[in-house]
């Protein structure tokens, strides 16, 4: 016995009666103010990361091309025809890509108001 746990004796239990913790439990925190460690001043934005523009960009990509998806359905639901469709989304695309390089340029540039044009 170890500690008041495990058998009394090993003998006719078919083991050694030797007494393993288990490695996988893991202890609650405790939440009592008392208790932290050095947290005191850590109250604001520790665990927020920046946003990668790489991925801000293909965000604002997809926005635009649902909106053309969204714009085709509303074309076909109106009873334009596949190449009249063609020709106002090809239209609308180029609009699209204007925004997208000036959106890019805003965003190199770090201009104000850079999330607000599209």
């Amino acid at each position: 016995m170890y500690n008041g746990k495990g058998l009394q004796t090993a003998s006719g239990s078919g083991t050694n009666g030797y007494v393993q913790t288990n490695k996988f439990f893991v202890r609650p925190r405790s939440t009592s103010e008392g208790e932290s460690e050095g947290s005191e001043g850590d109250q604001g934005i520790g665990g927020e990361k920046k946003t990668n523009k790489d991925i801000l960009e293909h965000e604002r990509k997809r926005r635009i091309q649902l909106k053309l998806v969204v714009l085709e359905d509303n074309l076909s639901d109106q009873g334009y025809t596949c190449d009249e469709i063609a020709l106002l989304l090809s239209n609308s695309m180029k609009q699209k890509r204007f925004w997208t390089l000036l959106m890019a340029l805003a965003l190199q540039l770090n201009l104000p108001g850079r999330d607000n044009i599209l």
